[in-house]
């Protein structure tokens, strides 16, 4: 029995860490996504104009585009790492319930062959206590 509960208890230090692990590729995964992304319609029409605007030598609004564009830049990527982050919370978020969930059932299956086990074995010794009364009580008749 003890064998048994030392086996399921490894079983269930052995699954923690899988699902440890699975949380941190799927967060290196998503800080691999949070890289990949593009540049909006107006990001790119006012770099085209900035480049424009420097090819005809005016720099004054050449300038002003590309702080436009830096501004742009700046709030596109701020966007996009918030969305990334929401959407990887939700992901870690469902992935540690289900997980939670998995160990609950493998816990109250480890618990019910546990009491199985005791019932049987409490039957089994009551037997044999009731065996050897009766095994005594022929004894001291002969």
């Amino acid at each position: 029995m003890k064998q048994e509960e030392d086996q399921a208890l490894e079983r269930v230090e052995r699954m923690k860490g899988q699902q440890k692990l699975d949380l941190l590729s799927r967060r290196q995964e998503a800080s691999e996504e949070s890289h990949l992304f593009t540049f909006s319609k107006q990001y790119c029409e006012v770099k085209a104009q900035e480049a424009i605007y420097f090819k005809v030598k005016m720099y004054l609004e050449a300038q002003a585009c590309k702080e436009e564009a830096e501004n742009l830049e700046k709030a596109e990527q701020e966007a996009h790492a918030g969305a990334v982050q929401k959407k990887l919370d939700a992901e870690v978020e469902k992935l540690e319930k289900k997980q939670k969930f998995v160990l609950e059932n493998v816990m109250k299956r480890i618990r019910r062959d546990r009491d199985e086990q005791l019932i049987k074995r409490k039957r089994e010794s009551d037997q044999l206590v009731k065996r050897n009364r009766n095994e005594i009580g022929d004894l001291l008749e002969q």
